[in-house]
């Protein structure tokens, strides 16, 4: 399922209360995982290719994505994007 708020993140450097992150490659859910409205989102590490982590305890609460309940910090994107031609 698409959601408008998880789709925005991806490119994202993100990072969890408890201190991991990367950049943001994908999202999947809801699941009932961790409740009700539950998401994991993909990440991967600065300089590597391939995304092998997961967070699986993502929320949107109150508009704000959180992390086990805790606001999940959104550091910027990875890299300026060109978004047109002119």
């Amino acid at each position: 399922m698409r959601n408008e708020i998880l789709e925005n993140l991806i490119g994202c450097k993100i990072q969890t209360h408890y201190g991991t992150g990367g950049i943001v490659t994908s999202y999947s859910g809801p699941h009932e995982m961790y409740g009700p409205g539950s998401w994991s989102i993909q990440y991967r590490h600065d300089g590597e290719k391939i995304p092998h982590c997961n967070i699986n305890s993502i929320k949107i609460e109150n508009s704000v994505i959180t992390c086990e309940g805790k606001p999940l910090k959104i550091l910027g994107s990875e890299e300026d994007t060109q978004m047109s031609l002119f």
